[in-house]
This record gives C-alpha cells, sequence and structure tokens, in this order.
C-alpha cells in the first residue's frame, strides 16, 4: 500500500512564514500558548474559501471555538505542533490569488 509522502524538513523550512505565523509564533516565544494566532490562521482559511457561509458560522460559533482551541492549545507542547500543522497544510492547498 503506498504511504502518504510526509515532507521533510527542507520544505517545511521553504514554507513562508505567514502573519498568523508569526503572531503564533511570537506568542510560544513569549511563553503564550497561540490562541490569537490559531484564531488568525482558521479566520484567513475561512477568507480564503471566499464562502460567506462559512465566514459567519465561524463568527457565531466563535466564543466556543476559542475555547475549544484554548483546551487544546494548553495542552503540553500543542502550540507548536498546531504551528507546524497550519504552516504544512499550506503545502496542500492550493495557493489562492
Amino acid at each position: 500500500m503506498n504511504q502518504p509522502h510526509t515532507p521533510g524538513l527542507e520544505t517545511y523550512l521553504e514554507i513562508p512564514m505567514s502573519p498568523e505565523d508569526l503572531a503564533m509564533l511570537a506568542a510560544i516565544a513569549a511563553g503564550g500558548d497561540g490562541t490569537e494566532g490559531d484564531r488568525m490562521f482558521h479566520a484567513s482559511v475561512l477568507a480564503a474559501a471566499r464562502n460567506l457561509v462559512l465566514v459567519d458560522l465561524l463568527d457565531s460559533l466563535a466564543e466556543g471555538a476559542g475555547k475549544i482551541a484554548a483546551a487544546s492549545l494548553g495542552r503540553p507542547g500543542q502550540p507548536p505542533r498546531s504551528l507546524a500543522a497550519h504552516r504544512l497544510s499550506r503545502l496542500r492547498t492550493p495557493a489562492t490569488a
């Protein structure tokens, strides 16, 4: 069975840092959990989808989604893993204009 290709460190390092990545990285480096950068990332994904229904849905769920993100990012070691997942997701997503 074919295994999915996992990008190596070289590929990961070539992925440009988005403003959302930088916000999350700065928060993590300062000892925070990166929840604001995480929120910015998910909002940018929905904006890129250009689907107002999804944007409105996120807006209506913002409080609950924020609590879920805070709980997830509060786990030891999770903020850097989430940041890496955000960056790697851009390898699997076509660039938008």
